[in-house]
């Protein structure tokens, strides 16, 4: 089979999108598209509406009904996730931003393991009551939050606060909740989960079979070969970085074999079948994007 056209491409690239039948809830197109990046602006709901024609509204209604939520994941950086792989995210979060910066202020700033474990605990004993803005949660905690000083100033972090609010975040015993459950909003309150999305098994005590049952659960569901490789791949990315600190003994990921998938070698796919097979019936590539007004002459 001959190589595929940039025109056959561009349009494979936009089917596989989403962009080209608006469909599903946000939810599914997040799970069936990719999660998207969100930094308080309006990213996701563009995003959203393009390939789904959501409105704002229930882009919100999605986020208030926590089937979507804004969180922190791989490289530490935020996206919104949806429910399903809630998990996932918050694992691809550990070991990131939050660890960095927790790791600068033990060595510049004098903040020891003892004092963010007791900022961490009354962190949660404050939630537990109400959710909270940051200044609600200086007010509650009095002296378990300490202001860094000048040198805290210079490295960016002024209280203990953010460690521990970021070490919880990614951990999943606590939530950050957009004020007026707007994405592109950049003001928040924390809550706690009513049920951590990590569940209840500990880290140390994950287990290959454990890891089979999540790979084999998103397979069901209806995820591409790809994007359950995917996700095996950042949770042994984040053992890794668990057994660097000690906290597991073995990496249970890497015991686990990639997913494989029922075909034949004469039917494997590649980037030119699965272009050919989603072509529509007896129309070219250039003419289904010329038909949405894509064509590379418009």
């Amino acid at each position: 089979m001959k190589a595929p056209t940039q025109a056959e491409l561009d349009w494979w690239r936009w089917r596989r999108q989403g962009l080209d039948e608006p469909r599903g809830s946000a939810a599914e197109i997040l799970a069936r598209s990719g999660w998207m990046r969100s930094v308080g602006g309006a990213g996701p709901y563009l995003g959203l509406f393009a390939r789904g024609r959501l409105s704002r509204g229930d882009v919100d209604a999605a986020v208030g009904a926590l089937a979507i939520h804004e969180l922190p994941s791989a490289r530490g950086c935020t996206y919104v996730v949806p429910a399903a792989d809630y998990a996932v995210a918050l694992r691809a979060s550990q070991g990131h931003g939050d660890a960095a910066t927790v790791a600068m202020a033990k060595k510049y700033l004098g903040v020891t393991d003892q004092e963010i474990e007791r900022l961490c605990k009354a962190i949660v004993d404050a939630l537990d009551k109400a959710p909270l803005d940051p200044k609600g949660l200086k007010e509650a905690l009095g002296g378990a939050v300490r202001h860094l000083g000048d040198e805290g100033k210079k490295r960016g972090t002024t209280t203990t606060l953010s460690l521990g609010l970021g070490l919880l975040q990614s951990g999943g015993e606590i939530r950050r909740v957009p004020e007026d459950g707007r994405l592109d909003r950049q003001r928040y309150r924390y809550a706690r989960w009513k049920s951590s999305p990590l569940g209840k098994t500990k880290l140390v005590k994950l287990t290959p079979e454990d890891v089979q049952r999540f790979l084999n659960q998103k397979a069901n569901e209806g995820l591409s070969p790809r994007t359950v490789s995917y996700n095996r791949a950042v949770l042994r990315k984040a053992l890794n970085q668990a057994l660097k600190w000690g906290e597991v003994t073995r990496n249970a990921a890497t015991l686990v074999a990639r997913p494989r998938f029922a075909g034949t070698k004469s039917s494997r796919s590649t980037p030119t079948r699965r272009i050919a097979s989603s072509m529509p019936h007896k129309a070219s590539a250039g003419g289904a994007l010329h038909g949405r007004g894509l064509d590379r002459a418009a």
